[in-house]
């Protein structure tokens, strides 16, 4: 029989810190699949193979919960953690599909600060998760939370006012609907880290 030396509890950390990594890559490469036109088509493949990847270290956590006698963490809240990593990744792929769909030029600067917000959203959750080796971290797990938080509310503010200026100067219906739907999944991805961050506070909650 063989036996592993690694404590089952640093494992299930392994494993979604392996997934945070996995988003990390993934924002980056929506980056720079926005940012070069000419590679784009290339590239969207790219996109659907981090969301395949998520979706398979999503399975391997939610199995491992299954199979675990003890888990560092009650087994519902890395069951939310893990899915609603999952759906960050979900909403990038889901995005990257729109903008291949309604054949995107050149993305415009809202887009990319956008972008660039989500980037440091997910930066965020992949230190909290870091984080939560030790539930004693709990002032740098908030201020992780907090951040996402204030990210979120940044896109909210752009999203809306970016939507606003569309209605007010768009003379073309067509670039009026796809660039309202581009904004608003960027501000669904964000939306998604914030449920990541509400999760992680709520797991603070449960272990004070």
């Amino acid at each position: 029989m063989r036996f592993s030396l690694i404590p089952k509890e640093e494992r299930f950390f392994d494993l979604l810190e392996d997934a945070s990594a996995n988003l990390i890559e993934a924002s980056h490469a929506l980056a720079d699949f926005l940012k070069d036109v000419s590679t784009r088509e290339q590239k969207a493949p790219i996109m659907k193979d981090f969301e395949r990847k998520g979706d398979v270290m999503t399975h391997e956590i939610l199995r491992k919960i299954n199979r675990s006698f003890s888990t560092p963490l009650e087994r519902e809240d890395i069951h939310a953690l893990a899915l609603n990593m999952d759906k960050v990744l979900d909403a990038m792929e889901s995005l990257s599909n729109r903008v291949i769909i309604f054949k995107i030029q050149e993305m415009t600067p809202i887009g990319m600060e956008l972008c660039n917000l989500l980037i440091e959203a997910i930066k965020e959750i992949d230190k909290a998760v870091h984080f939560m080796r030790s539930l004693k971290n709990v002032e740098e797990l908030e201020a992780c939370c907090a951040q996402i938080a204030r990210l979120e509310s940044r896109s909210d503010t752009v999203t809306r006012q970016a939507v606003y200026d569309l209605f007010d100067h768009s003379t073309d219906p067509f670039d009026l609907i796809k660039w309202k739907e581009i904004y608003e999944r960027f501000e669904t991805a964000l939306d998604k880290c914030s449920r990541v961050a509400g999760i992680i506070e709520m797991i603070l909650v449960k272990n004070a």
